[in-house]
């Protein structure tokens, strides 16, 4: 009987070790079991990878042709935003830059972005074929693709103090996809200081265009998590 008994003991005592290493494998998954996107930190603990950002600079912003800067750089963001007053009021331009690591996100603002600036050229064509629209107004797409929509409108100003007219005036509206992570927004709004030229006011944005995507590929070098 007591043989029996031992039996019995040794038996449930197996069955609990093993039922102790099942539970354990279960609670610890073992490194292979995890996403190759997992590792432990230094103190040993699985945690969801962050993704990196790219860390940008203030000395990102551009100044030429554009005064009074303000800017707001930071890992995966850069704002540079300029406001002066010129011979004919106030001049104001930005470059936006934000990064989405998330393709679902970036994607949805980037279309979103893209829709609205081609609605605003679809008005401004349709107050020009309706008479509707600014004196002498030139509308110059600059970039239209899947990913790019930046276009610059220019046309005279109205008179100011006394009988003075403002020769020319800039509206320009652009967005960028770049790397599939990264959307530039940019304008330069409703200026009437930088040329006579409108190819001048063309020239311009365009150049802020070619900052930005400077920006992103010196900030993307020092990628951090």
């Amino acid at each position: 009987m007591r043989e029996k008994v031992g039996r019995f003991f040794q038996m449930g005592l197996a069955l609990a070790v093993l039922a102790g290493v099942i539970l354990a494998c279960t609670l610890h998954p073992s490194e292979k079991d995890l996403p190759k996107t997992f590792g432990p930190d230094a103190s040993g603990t699985y945690r969801a990878p962050i993704a990196p950002l790219a860390w940008f600079q203030d000395s990102d912003c551009p100044t030429q042709g554009l005064s009074g800067l303000v800017s707001n750089a930071s890992a995966g963001a850069l704002d540079c935003t300029y406001h002066w007053n010129g011979k004919f009021g106030a001049d104001n331009a930005e470059i936006r830059i934000m990064q989405y690591p998330a393709a679902p996100l970036f994607q949805q603002v980037l279309i979103s972005d893209l829709k609205n600036l081609q609605a605003q050229v679809a008005n401004i064509r349709s107050n020009q074929a309706a008479g509707t629209g600014r004196k002498n107004d030139n509308l110059d797409i600059l970039q239209a693709d899947s990913i790019d929509y930046i276009y610059m409108e220019t046309y005279s100003g109205s008179t100011t103090i006394g009988t003075t007219e403002i020769p020319l005036c800039g509206d320009g509206w652009g967005a960028m996809g770049v790397h599939g992570q990264f959307e530039v927004y940019m304008y330069l709004r409703e200026s009437c200081d930088i040329s006579t030229s409108a190819s001048d006011y063309s020239n311009l944005i365009k150049s802020m265009q070619v900052a930005a995507l400077a920006a992103v590929t010196r900030a993307e070098k020092s990628m951090k998590p």
